[in-house]
């Protein structure tokens, strides 16, 4: 599974490009990171809530053996 963690100031829509250039039945999930896109958590500048919430996405996941691409904020 390829897990995708956006950066500050964007969502899970930026990684539509490469999604859309993913093998046929390549396993990925995308997430909006809290105060983000669609997520309905407020706003914090603390980075623990991020981690957080990237972290239970993933566990929430059938399998959590993951591939984690992230970049700016979503790589921290």
């Amino acid at each position: 599974m390829i897990v995708f963690a956006h950066g500050s100031q964007c969502d899970q829509r930026v990684w539509g490009p490469l999604l859309d250039l993913a093998p046929e039945g390549a396993r990925v999930s995308c997430l909006d990171l809290p105060d983000h896109g669609t997520s309905p958590d407020q706003p914090t500048p603390d980075p623990a809530p991020l981690r957080a919430a990237l972290a239970a996405h993933v566990e929430a996941l059938p399998d959590p053996s993951v591939v984690l691409v992230g970049h700016s904020l979503g790589a921290y």
